[in-house]
């Protein structure tokens, strides 16, 4: 993976963030302001890069543990605009975990250019002002799985689309970078009516670079419900990219049941579950909701053995097979 042209950490700039808004918008407000460098390296004669405005829309789009997520306008396009939570938005954790966040993820994501990885368009990394700049999106899944009428599933066609554009990023990704919060709020949708909506992997700010393993303090960090055994075994703190494979059958399960997994369990009822090989039921689901290839390919991404698991690109080959006999049976 090289490095996106044009993508850097930038500073902030009062004077640019205290410009009026565009001509011909609605007026919002303007954020700290992001900068972007040249796609060509800046030659002698450059000095500084000029700093940019993003205008921020009242719209907000999400709020996590360490920022909310908010419509923007950036150079006249829609923006989605993640800022730092401070301390009057309820931020309990220190200052120094939510910058070290947002700078992993514009190290992470500004090294990818993939269609199925969120882009970035520009940062600010001073604080108080932190922000990331990135493309807008539609939805998410976990709207689409879980904000219809009860009951409401995705058709399978659409899950193993979906499926198959999630594999896909992580086959991008895998083995230098490990995603390591993979689950529906994290997976971004475009056109979400269309037969292949596009998808887009999102939030890299757990993500990790890394050679083959990773030598973590912390590797139960991420979501309880999408986590692999070896996140809660208290002797290991080696994680591989092995990690997102098991999520990804989480993923593939939520899906396919339209059920939130794990639900009503506490984190350390799902760490027992999950680290004396219980997994969650795939007997009651129907061969015509999941067929027999496909039943098998989760089971393989819940291996207890991270090598067992099968790569993102074994993933992708299975998934774009199965999708071929599903779409014979249907002719």
């Amino acid at each position: 993976m090289g490095l996106a042209s044009g993508m850097a950490a930038v500073e902030s700039s009062t004077a640019a963030a205290g410009g009026a808004a565009p001509q011909g918008t609605a007026a919002g407000t303007p954020a700290a302001a992001v900068s972007l460098l040249p796609a060509q390296a800046p030659s002698e004669q450059q000095q500084h890069v000029e700093a940019e405005v993003v205008e921020l829309l009242p719209h907000k789009l999400g709020k996590g543990a360490f920022g909310r997520v908010v419509e923007g306008r950036y150079r006249g396009q829609r923006v989605a605009v993640k800022q730092a939570l401070d301390l009057h938005d309820g931020l309990t954790l220190p200052v120094e975990a939510v910058v070290a966040s947002f700078l992993q993820e514009v190290q992470v994501m500004g090294r990818c250019t993939h269609p199925n990885i969120t882009t970035l368009l520009a940062a600010c990394l001073a604080p108080p002002k932190l922000c990331l700049v990135m493309e807008m999106m539609d939805t998410n899944l976990e709207a689409l799985l879980y904000g219809g009428p009860p009951g409401q599933l995705l058709p399978l066609p659409t899950v193993l689309h979906i499926a198959i554009q999630v594999a896909q990023g992580l086959e991008y990704l895998h083995p230098t970078v490990l995603h390591r919060d993979l689950k529906p709020s994290n997976v971004l949708i475009s056109n979400p009516d269309d037969e292949h909506p596009i998808v887009k992997l999102a939030d890299f700010g757990l993500s990790k670079i890394s050679e083959m393993t990773l030598q973590t303090a912390h590797p139960e960090a991420g979501s309880p419900a999408y986590l692999p055994p070896e996140c809660f075994d208290v002797t290991n703190n080696t994680l591989t990219h092995k990690v997102d494979v098991y999520a990804f059958g989480v993923l593939l399960w939520a899906m396919l049941t339209g059920q939130e997994p794990w639900k009503n369990h506490s984190m350390v009822s799902v760490a027992y579950n999950v680290h004396m090989g219980r997994r969650l039921p795939l007997e009651d689901i129907d061969d015509s909701r999941c067929p027999p290839k496909l039943h098998k390919l989760v089971e393989q991404c819940w291996d207890v053995e991270p090598r067992r698991r099968p790569a993102a690109a074994e993933a992708v080959k299975m998934l774009l097979v199965i999708r071929e006999e599903l779409l014979l049976a249907l002719r």
